[in-house]
């Protein structure tokens, strides 16, 4: 089971040790929302679902 405050610290970690801008972190106990940028074009969001058990992420 995806456990979503397990996959907020990993995102926050990324985003320090690359040096990625986090965008948008936003989260309830079951669901995640996050937007890291890359750059001023290119970002990726991720989900993440505790019930359904799902991850992924989106590159526009």
């Amino acid at each position: 089971m995806i456990k979503v405050e397990r996959v907020a610290q990993a995102i926050k970690d990324i985003t320090d040790r690359y040096g990625l801008k986090l965008l948008e972190l936003d989260h309830t106990d079951i669901t995640l929302i996050a937007r890291i940028s890359f750059s001023h074009e290119v970002f990726v969001q991720i989900y993440a679902n505790e019930i359904k058990s799902e991850t992924f992420g989106v590159c526009p």
